[in-house]
């Protein structure tokens, strides 16, 4: 009988050899030394735990584990087998009373071209006698009779165990790539400890949680979805895993990837994303992950799979990502005829599927939709109102939603709170249109750098948009970055100059409305005594500015920091 070993590690069974002292542990290489000669060491055809020096069938090992000699075919160690009266196979075998490193276990099957099954759910111990000093006689008995299946066959397995865990060492290196792991463990989660799963089926399952077994993969939520760019869909994708009896498989690996288009996953809504997710099933056998839309029109598919060994089993979502339409420009009206008016709008071929019109008789206090049209009109003739102001707003829509509002030009550009943002504007930054300080803060919303946070009081910076930019990109040529503010509305920055045959970075001061650009040097900031911070933390407190040189590779900072 050869050994049944997987990858056998040298060393590690430990032996106690007739004559010498029980305490006395030997490993495999001292045993060797010991039964052979110098000559057949050095050789591993002779010598080697796989060989059969003696030609009998066993291998070298399996002497060494059973106590038998290696060079005398048939001396000791015998094996036998044999039908007790109450229809059961028996196997009787030799076995070191302290067997520490090294794994006996008998092993029984109804089909050889099938798997072994060993452990207590299958055989059991029926006697134990002594053989010897240090050796003793097992008997075993098959739990299944011949009455059970027509037939039955029983062996003993015999491998290294140097950490006794009841796993053979080959096994788990195979496996696991360790010796991490013990029998009492469930490497896959699937409620079956590694032990069991080596012992029933060979155990090459213990890193393979369905065993062999695909399960039914049903989407029950979040497929066919629609959203605009960089958004998550408002449903999540999720699926539900059972086994081949219908029930919910709890703990399930399910493996999700965006294999068709582009986007995101993320295991919550709004958590960080990636390309694939290796998720778990909860109770219910339910698992979900979140999609997040590319930043274009697209359709993307996202595989979810179940594998096992080199089998798979997959559905597939199908989310569409279309963009938001632009907002129509240039609104107007005028009285077509006493009771009518016309509403006329622009807007350049897009994505819109139509576009809606809203009237308010109260300057924007509430708004009420009196037309809508398809993609192609941009015009609709409404009833006139009797009496009263009049005002008009239009946006365009599509399957994903719709577009920002866009105020006729009379009403947008004016200013009802005289707050110095008109009535766009207002709309665009969402602050109130009739309350000139929408935080409260004491600051006028259009002199207010954060009109809709009340604990910044920072007054904007006259140029362009707010203070607070984020910039991140390299070479926006003629583009100012405020890196710095004080509470003084003092700014440091950079912006990109073109000097000569190239675009270089250079730093620039505002202080009270005046922006100086300050050739090939670089102001790290301000403080809030006005003075101007170099890069490694110096201030000139006689004239209130250090300036650093430029580093060789200038990168912008993103956005503002308030000293």
């Amino acid at each position: 009988m050869k050994r049944n070993l997987l990858n056998f590690s040298l060393g590690a069974a430990l032996w106690f050899w007739s004559g010498l002292p029980e305490a006395y542990a030997m490993t495999y290489e001292e045993w060797q030394d010991l039964v052979f000669t110098s000559a057949e060491v050095a050789d591993p055809g002779i010598s080697g735990p796989d060989a059969d020096a003696d030609g009998d069938g066993r291998s070298n090992f399996l002497e060494f584990a059973l106590h038998s000699a290696p060079k005398a075919a048939g001396s000791g160690g015998d094996i036998a087998t044999s039908l007790g009266g109450d229809g059961h196979l028996r196997l009787s075998y030799p076995r070191l009373k302290n067997p520490t490193g090294l794994l006996y276990a008998p092993m029984v099957t109804s089909n050889l071209a099938g798997g072994w099954s060993a452990g207590p759910e299958v055989t059991e111990e029926v006697s134990v006698s002594d053989r010897d000093a240090l050796t003793e006689t097992v008997t075993v008995r098959d739990l299944f009779g011949l009455g059970d299946t027509s037939r039955r066959f029983i062996r003993l397995f015999v491998a290294v165990d140097s950490d006794n865990d009841g796993l053979p060492d080959g096994w788990e290196m195979e496996l696991f790539g360790n010796l991490d792991q013990v029998g009492g463990g469930d490497f896959d989660l699937d409620e079956l400890t590694n032990l069991f799963e080596w012992q029933h089926g060979g155990g090459r399952n213990a890193a393979d949680y369905y065993n062999g077994h695909l399960p039914a993969l049903t989407i029950t939520g979040g497929n066919a979805q629609q959203a605009g760019p960089n958004t998550f869909l408002p449903q999540p994708l999720t699926v539900k895993v059972r086994n081949a009896n219908a029930e919910p498989l709890a703990n399930a690996p399910i493996h999700f990837e965006v294999v068709g288009g582009a986007g995101r996953l993320a295991p919550g809504a709004n958590q960080t994303t990636s390309a694939s997710l290796d998720l778990r099933t909860d109770a219910q056998g339910h698992v979900s992950a979140w999609f997040k839309t590319p930043g274009s029109d697209a359709v993307s598919t996202i595989q979810v799979s179940a594998s096992s060994g080199a089998q798979i089993v997959t559905v597939n979502f199908t989310e569409t990502t279309i963009a938001l339409p632009s907002r129509p420009d240039a609104v107007g009206w005028e009285f077509e005829t006493e009771t009518t008016i016309r509403v006329g709008w622009e807007i350049e071929d897009g994505n819109q599927a139509g576009f809606v019109v809203e009237q308010s008789t109260d300057r924007g206090a509430a708004w009420q939709q009196v037309a809508s049209t398809s993609a192609t009109i941009k015009d609709a003739v409404v009833a006139a109102p009797a009496g009263g102001d009049v005002v008009f707003r239009v946006h365009a829509v599509n399957s994903t939603g719709s577009s920002p509002d866009k105020f006729d030009s009379g009403f947008g550009s004016a200013d009802d709170d005289a707050d110095g943002l008109s009535n766009q504007e207002e709309a665009d930054e969402g602050t109130a249109q009739n309350n000139a300080d929408t935080d409260g803060d004491g600051i006028p919303d259009g002199e207010d750098a954060a009109p809709l946070d009340p604990d910044i009081t920072q007054t904007r910076v006259p140029h362009e948009g707010f203070v607070v930019i984020d910039l991140t990109q390299e070479g926006m040529s003629e583009i100012d970055t405020p890196w710095h503010i004080n509470d003084h509305g003092q700014i440091a920055g950079g912006a990109h100059t073109n000097w000569g045959h190239s675009s270089v970075p250079q730093g620039f001061v505002w202080t009270n409305g005046v922006r100086t650009y300050l050739p090939i040097l670089d102001p790290a900031g301000f403080n809030n005594a006005g003075e101007m911070i170099g890069h490694s933390g110096e201030v000139d407190s006689a004239t209130g500015y250090i300036y650093t040189q430029l580093p060789a590779r200038w990168s912008p900072l993103s956005g503002v920091q308030y000293l």
